[in-house]
């Protein structure tokens, strides 16, 4: 249960951040009858794969600064719109943090051993196709 609790808790602190909601993310406006824009709910799962694979499973640092913030310019949301000002603070913190902070989200009143971080981030790493995939996708161009 704690697995599952402290996923939901990171994919939604993180996901505020890419929330791509009922409205365009670009421009910050809800407008009548607007299409949810679907196009940016997978980068929080990047960003906590890219994560893992160096922290976790040992992948060489490589910033994802340019990989993600690319892909959201590519998808029409240049710097200076919503969705890029906050990816790219969420990436700041990420690549500062450590695997407690990444793996429950930096809550200060949860103080696991060093041995249930690693348990944790296993099974986060395990939920999301192993080490082995996260590295494959992170050292992807």
């Amino acid at each position: 249960m704690l697995r599952f609790a402290n996923i939901v808790l990171l994919v939604s602190v993180i996901s505020s951040t890419a929330n791509a909601g009922a409205y365009d993310r670009c421009d910050q406006r809800i407008e009548k009858d607007e299409p949810n824009d679907g196009r940016f709910l997978g980068v929080p799962y990047a960003m906590i794969a890219h994560s893992l694979a160096e922290k976790h499973c040992g992948a060489k640092p490589r910033s994802m600064r340019g990989k993600i913030l690319d892909f959201i310019e590519e998808n029409g949301c240049g710097p200076g719109t919503m969705i890029y000002s906050e990816v790219d603070e969420a990436i700041s913190r990420m690549e500062i943090a450590d695997l407690k902070q990444i793996v429950f989200n930096g809550d200060r009143s949860i103080n696991p051993s060093p041995q249930q971080i690693r348990e944790e981030a296993e099974r986060m790493v395990n939920s999301l196709g192993g080490c082995q995939a996260l590295i494959r996708a992170h050292d992807a161009d």
